[in-house]
């Protein structure tokens, strides 16, 4: 169900949890922790901790619109990409039998090795699923994509000149208001922004100037792996 932000504020300040801010990119890196040397396996970790958290009542995550639609529409071409990776191993796998047999090594623990009978899509396709049902997810705001449209016309972070990112702008803007609204509240929990995108908003935990002001006076944490999250988090 769709919150505005206001609504979204008022559970949130009821949970009275830590809170994670979810770009789309972190949910598909969950995915791509399979095959991408770039995402470390603890990014994975850290999101199973995540819902089980969730399921404790002690942290809440947060999506804009925009990244549950995106996640859902990603969700589908990210996991191809996992089969065929899944087929590329399979087949390595059945060069390394064929040079087995050719040089008279035992290649048995080999054989009964087939990585396409491993269900990881579905096991992921749970996952971004269990991250979607238990969030937060606010509705689009008039107010945000105004003043989203000003920040990727004037180059600000997200946008930078050249690349507008409108929808990353959009993004930003709703949960900079959505945590504006809680600190005005006393709101004194932890909120960290989890993003892999560092071309746009930078580096963890450093988001590009003038980004990183907004999050100084709004105490939001930046990092780019949800182990890193809780850690965070916990600290």
């Amino acid at each position: 169900m769709l919150l505005n932000i206001d609504d979204a504020k008022n559970i949130l300040l009821e949970n009275n949890t830590p809170i994670i801010l979810i770009d789309t990119c972190s949910l598909m890196d969950i995915i791509r922790t399979c095959y991408r040397d770039n995402i470390n396996i603890s990014h994975l970790v850290g999101a199973r901790e995540v819902i089980e958290r969730i399921n404790q009542n002690k942290l809440s995550i947060v999506l804009t619109n925009i990244v549950k639609d995106e996640s859902l529409e990603h969700k589908i071409s990210t996991l191809t990409d996992l089969l065929a990776e899944q087929r590329k191993v399979k087949k390595s796998l059945d060069k390394l039998i064929q040079i087995s047999t050719k040089l008279g090594i035992s290649y048995e623990f080999i054989r009964n090795t087939n990585p396409s009978n491993i269900s990881l899509d579905n096991i992921f396709s749970s996952i971004i699923d269990n991250f979607i049902n238990h969030a937060i997810i606010l509705d689009d705001d008039d107010d945000c994509y105004t003043k989203a449209t000003k920040r990727s016309i004037s180059n600000i972070t997200p946008s930078q000149k050249g690349k507008g990112e409108i929808k990353d702008c959009v993004i930003i803007e709703h949960y900079l208001k959505l945590v504006t609204m809680l600190r005005n509240s006393n709101y004194t929990e932890k909120i960290v922004f989890i993003t892999n995108n560092s071309n746009d908003f930078g580096g963890a935990p450093n988001p590009r100037q003038p980004l990183n002001i907004d999050f100084n006076t709004l105490k939001i944490s930046y990092c780019n792996d949800f182990k890193w999250c809780l850690t965070e988090i916990d600290n």
